[in-house]
């Protein structure tokens, strides 16, 4: 029977989770009884930099049994750790080459609990099969991450999926993968393939950058995960699908048959796209809730375009969508202030709607509100009742268009409220235009204000 209340292991474990590292340190030094459970805590989570790297290379033996989650920097020494690490649930491995390769197959096969792993491959470096074997021993792998350069690396990689059924999140970047039309496999023999994998695979969300062709993701990768949620595209493609138009259409209708759960998309980093092919790929997604197109050819207001049209011809589409993010290349797209107010109201359940790096004309924006108001079926329809985040930056063509005691930035709910002083004041012209869209933003009952930008 415990006489003291710091005796008991599991109240000093419960103290360490909320003292800083520092006060873990001392703790560690205060007694013996008390180093496990403290020394266990501060050394649960590790990630080593440049400066630490030399003092961690010392203290590995004698702390690595302790350590839970490691993130090593690129150059980090995986031979300090010593087999007394066994328990790690998060590595993310240093650089992988030919020099520490033994040494990483080590660790992982004596941390048969890792859930979640990040391998970077070196350049020239070839398919490390080995190695391969002993991921495919994690049982309990929900999160993988791996950036190769091997040549058939996909054909590696569905290998190794077959034995992580229970695999939630992959992210792939394989650089110097060819495209479609520069390999020997032909497109029947990739579909005859396309079911290698059993259809209770449980992945999720997937991530794959480095491939020059749409259709070899779709076949080498999407296709085969019936319970996919999240597909991220980065990279720059050839081309989105085929030049066939019915090529075009038959995987799209295939890609929404073998991925019927498919809710969240992202285009990042220089993706060349056609708007044709974007609307065509839009369209395959009928359950669409979360949108992300960053560094595009096509600027914010052509994106916005397609999903207003694809909402048009298809009403029952995206009746869920509730977060878009746009980041393209143009700071001031034309027609772009028209494409935020139509999206708004053709998205009822939309939450979020982000566009960090466009500048929006404030007064070609006020003059869209003041007209939409004029016509006779103005209404509730023009409220976008869950809108929550509108990130945007608005710029006035005059000097000092927004009102005195609102800094440039952000305007809170006190600052509309001075702002907006009734029918009867006469307002200075060049309020006219801050005035007229702060009372469309205070018309959408749960915008948080501080998202929306004023500038000069």
């Amino acid at each position: 029977m415990f006489t003291d209340i710091f005796a008991i292991p599991e109240v000093l474990l419960l103290i360490a989770d909320h003292l800083s590292p520092a006060d873990l340190a001392s703790a560690c030094c205060t007694c013996r009884s008390w180093f496990v459970p403290f020394a266990s805590q501060l050394w649960r989570s590790i990630e080593p930099d440049q400066w630490t790297h030399g003092a961690l290379t010392i203290a590995l033996p004698r702390y690595s049994a302790f350590i839970r989650e490691l993130r090593c920097s690129r150059f980090t020494r995986l031979d300090a750790l010593g087999p007394e690490c066994t328990h790690l649930t998060l590595l993310r491995a240093p650089e992988v080459t030919l020099d520490n390769l033994d040494i990483l197959q080590a660790v992982v096969n004596r941390n048969q609990d890792v859930e979640e792993l990040w391998l970077t491959f070196e350049q020239s470096m070839p398919a490390p099969l080995e190695l391969l074997g002993a991921l495919a021993g994690l049982k309990k792998l929900r999160r993988l991450s791996i950036d190769a350069s091997w040549v058939a690396s996909h054909k590696h990689i569905l290998h190794l999926l077959e034995h992580l059924p229970g695999l939630e999140s992959l992210r792939v970047e394989l650089s110097a993968m060819p495209s479609l039309r520069d390999t020997e496999t032909t497109l029947d023999d990739r579909h005859q393939n396309s079911d290698e994998l059993p259809r209770q695979h449980q992945l999720q969300y997937l991530s794959v950058a480095g491939y020059l062709h749409m259709e070899s993701i779709m076949r080498d990768f999407a296709f085969h995960f019936p319970r996919l949620k999240a597909l991220m595209l980065e990279g720059d493609f050839e081309n989105l699908y085929s030049e066939d138009a019915e090529a075009t259409h038959r995987l799209s209708q295939e890609m929404s048959t073998r991925c019927p759960l498919l809710t969240e998309l992202g285009f990042k980093n220089a993706v060349c796209l056609d708007p044709q092919d974007l609307w065509t790929f839009l369209s395959s997604v009928p359950g669409l809730r979360r949108l992300s197109v960053c560094g595009m050819n096509l600027d914010d207001a052509q994106v916005m375009h397609i999903l207003l049209v694809v909402r048009a011809q298809e009403p029952r589409i995206w009746d869920h969508i509730e977060h878009i993010e746009l980041q393209c290349h143009s700071l001031i797209p034309p027609g772009l202030e028209a494409a935020i107010l139509q999206t708004l109201s053709a998205f009822p359940m939309l939450k979020s709607l982000s566009l960090p790096a466009a500048t929006v004309d404030a007064d070609t924006m006020a003059a869209f509100i003041h007209a939409r108001r004029l016509q006779p079926d103005f209404g509730g329809e023009w409220i976008c009742k869950n809108l929550e985040e509108l990130d945007l930056r608005l710029r006035g063509s005059l000097t000092g268009w927004f009102r005195p005691g609102v800094m440039e930035g952000s305007v809170d709910g006190e600052q509309q409220e001075e702002g907006l002083k009734g029918d009867d004041v006469q307002v200075p012209a060049k309020y006219k235009s801050f005035d007229t869209i702060v009372e469309y933003l205070r018309a959408q009952p749960k915008l948080n204000f501080q998202s929306v930008k004023f500038i000069q």
